[in-house]
């Protein structure tokens, strides 16, 4: 949703602008080497930390605990309908009330 920002190499806006600098962008092998180092880390803390869809997906999650104890929506899917709704549908109800800011 942010092409033209990506097209012009700056990061997407919400990287940018993530208040816990927890959302990251580029390159997927730079992307998987950041993911694993960081699951790394978590382990000593927690684990059974792992990541989540790391190898067919273009976004990655670590998860400190069993993903089921984690909301059905946290986990990325190939298919757009597989859990009722899209990631496009989903992203567009997140940012609803932000949308008055944006046209102004």
């Amino acid at each position: 949703m942010c092409n033209d920002r990506v097209h012009n190499g700056l990061k997407p806006a919400c990287v940018q602008t993530c208040p816990t600098g927890t959302m990251n962008f580029g390159d997927r092998q730079e992307m998987l080497d950041m993911a694993m180092k960081r699951v790394a880390e978590v382990k000593a803390k927690f684990p059974n930390a792992l990541l989540l869809n790391s190898e067919d997906l273009n976004v990655i999650y670590l998860v400190a605990h069993d993903p089921k104890l984690y909301h059905e929506y946290a986990v990325a899917s190939r298919s757009k309908v597989e859990r009722g709704i899209s990631r496009k549908v989903a992203l567009r109800k997140m940012m609803g009330p932000f949308a008055s800011l944006l046209r102004a």
